[in-house]
């Protein structure tokens, strides 16, 4: 005797083209809208970078920032945006104290109250964080709108418009 259940539910006739009609259109749609999510991270960490949270020197920090990256998953949408500049964790997350050795040279040349100084090495202090990256996605994501309800009423728009 069968102990197991099983039962079919089929969407039919018109409401079938439409419901894979919408379906055709959410990945899309949530591609969209995640870009536009990325991109106002960039536009803030941007701004944290240009003399909001960091000191401005060369500027290389802030154009190493995106573009953002997103591509249509078997789930729906993936993202990314990166800071390319190799120092960008220093500044995010800070440093311990270091040493700093002459590499190329035989003495390192810094200036103490406008007088040159030559040394072998020297200790580094370490840097404090000043987070510019966490902070804007973190105000992205809580919003208003948060990100959860951006992403929402982009699949509702769509929805309806199906």
């Amino acid at each position: 005797m069968p102990t197991d259940l099983h039962i079919r539910i089929a969407i039919v006739g018109p409401l079938r083209e439409k419901v894979l009609a919408c379906m055709r259109q959410i990945r899309p749609a949530m591609v969209g809208e995640l870009r536009g999510l990325l991109i106002d991270v960039a536009n803030r960490t941007t701004r944290r970078a240009s003399g909001d949270v960091l000191k401005v020197r060369s500027g290389h920090l802030r154009r190493t920032i995106g573009p953002p990256t997103v591509r249509e998953t078997a789930s729906g949408a993936a993202g990314e945006l990166a800071v390319r500049a190799t120092y960008a964790p220093s500044q995010e997350f800070g440093t311990r104290p270091y040493t700093i050795r002459a590499r190329r040279a035989k003495a390192l040349r810094f200036f103490v109250g406008g007088k040159a100084v030559f040394a072998k090495s020297v200790r580094h202090p370490g840097l404090r964080p000043r987070p510019f990256f966490g902070p804007s996605w973190e105000e992205i994501m809580a919003g208003p709108p948060s990100a959860r309800e951006r992403l929402s009423l982009a699949i509702q728009r769509t929805i309806n418009e199906a």
